[in-house]
């Protein structure tokens, strides 16, 4: 999801949210590169590549989609918390583990766990939370193959442009993760991030409704699912094409966020995966002659 409340600085914002994006990709890139040096599932390959295990991904978000939403309705913020920093540590502990022994691993993450938690240095968390981005895309990415990576994207770009336009129901989490200080996605802010009750407050009128970008409040974000998203095609990549396929998978998705801050629209929160997802087919898609010819 993007979001965008900052009307100055867009050059240097832009910059920077795709700098974490990318470097998110990268680091997800070598992960999966390392895990597929080993078996990184028991499933055997033909299952990696059953579409059906794109569905499994989409059922999987769906479930966590509706779980929060009650979570957020019903005020649980304590659960809510606990689910936001498991899966931070968690996802952090899968990236760092694929490197190091896991005593390493799990006191590597440890530290870098407490430094986001107890920091309120929005660009420390977004580098710390590049780590568990690439845990999350090396670990679905290798988990299954790039035709189930394509429905997947495929399935999931609907799902976000119906969660955004018909449901509102992205823009609600955005903003209770916002109050809760529990959103999961890179953020730059001009000014200081409002509080619950800010946040709870702010005026989405219909016309103006951007799953990235809003034009207010000083503070643009970036949803962890659109950064995870298409990096999971581009891991899953790795199992059939030449590393530079991924890398220009990952390079078209930095170009569709880029294409996506740059876009003058009324509306504040804007779907980002159809656009990511699509340039990052594209990117795929160029990689093509390449692969056949060298």
């Amino acid at each position: 999801m993007f979001y965008n409340i900052t009307n100055h600085g867009m050059k240097r914002k832009n910059i920077y949210i795709s700098l974490i994006f990318i470097t998110s990709h990268m680091l997800g890139l070598l992960a999966g590169l390392k895990s597929l040096t080993v078996p990184v599932t028991g499933a055997p390959e033909g299952v990696a590549q059953d579409p059906i295990s794109g569905v499994y991904l989409l059922l999987m978000i769906g479930v966590a989609t509706g779980l929060m939403l009650l979570l957020l309705k019903f005020k649980k913020n304590f659960l809510i918390s606990a689910w936001f920093y498991s899966a931070i540590f968690l996802t952090m502990l899968v990236f760092f583990s694929v490197f190091v022994s896991a005593p390493l691993a799990i006191a590597i993450t440890l530290t870098l766990f407490l430094t986001r938690y107890f920091t309120d240095e929005l660009g420390l968390r977004n580098i710390i939370d590049m780590f568990s981005f690439a845990g999350a895309g090396a670990l679905f990415g290798t988990m299954i193959g790039f035709v189930p990576a394509l429905i997947f994207l495929f399935v999931l770009a609907i799902y976000d442009i119906i969660s955004v336009f018909v449901t509102g129901h992205m823009i609600d989490l955005a903003k209770g993760g916002l109050s809760t200080d529990t959103f999961m996605g890179i953020v730059f802010a001009d000014e200081e991030i409002p509080d619950e009750t800010e946040a709870k407050d702010m005026e989405v009128p219909e016309s103006s409704e951007s799953e990235g970008e809003v034009k207010e409040a000083g503070i643009s974000i970036v949803g962890g699912g659109d950064v995870i998203a298409p990096m999971i095609l581009s891991v899953s990549l790795l199992k059939n094409f030449p590393l530079y396929s991924s890398v220009m998978t990952s390079l078209g998705s930095v170009v569709g966020l880029l294409v996506l801050m740059n876009y003058k629209s009324e509306k504040q929160f804007l779907p980002a995966i159809p656009t990511v997802a699509g340039f990052a087919v594209l990117g795929f898609l160029l990689s093509l002659p390449l692969v056949i010819f060298i």
